[in-house]
């Protein structure tokens, strides 16, 4: 299952090294609480779509000799890749000029570099939408952009308890003809 807060802190990381806003301005949208002085930037991760087929791979665990055969656990790990779209809001003066900062971002050496640290995947950056509304009587700068990202979502199960049973075939001169396992699903 993705980790929502963690692909959120990797969001905001970008944000804040593609336009140099300091980290306490850029903040996860819809907090309780006062919004920082001018000029901030919101992160709220708004869908999440999958890409493509999951990937499923089995890894066994050691060998377990019991009186009645040997057991054998298994990791079962699914990895998925997820399409995930960020709402980023910008308020205050240089709202569009922060949000078109980050349209082709990706195409920046230092931008690559951490999107690949991250196990981040650059998709779209969408058109800058001019949202400057009145506030309080005065016009209030805000511009919002989306930004398609993709990652791994990789779950492990341990399964238990997989019977393994050994076959060997020999001939009379005692030459190994056959060596196999067969596992079979004691759940």
């Amino acid at each position: 299952m993705l980790d929502f807060l963690s692909v959120g802190q990797k969001v905001r990381g970008l944000v804040i090294l593609a336009t140099g806003m300091p980290e306490e301005k850029v903040i996860f949208a819809n907090q309780d609480g006062p919004r920082p002085k001018q000029t901030f930037c919101t992160v709220n991760i708004i869908a999440e779509q999958n890409l493509g087929q999951a990937n499923e791979n089995f890894v066994p665990t050691k060998k377990i000799a019991t009186p009645q055969g040997i057991f054998r656990n298994f990791y079962a790990t699914v990895e998925r890749p997820v399409q995930f779209t960020n709402s980023l809001n910008f308020y205050g003066a240089e709202a569009k000029s922060l949000a078109s900062s980050l349209q082709q971002a990706n195409k920046r050496s230092i931008i690559g570099s951490y999107l690949l640290e991250q196990g981040l995947g650059w998709l779209q950056a969408k058109s800058v939408r001019d949202l400057t509304d009145i506030e309080f009587g005065r016009y209030f700068q805000r511009a919002q952009l989306d930004l398609d990202l993709m990652t791994m979502d990789t779950v492990t199960d341990e399964v238990f308890q997989t019977y393994t049973i050994e076959v060997g075939v020999s001939s009379p001169n005692s030459d190994s003809v056959l060596d196999m396992e067969i596992n079979k699903d004691v759940l």
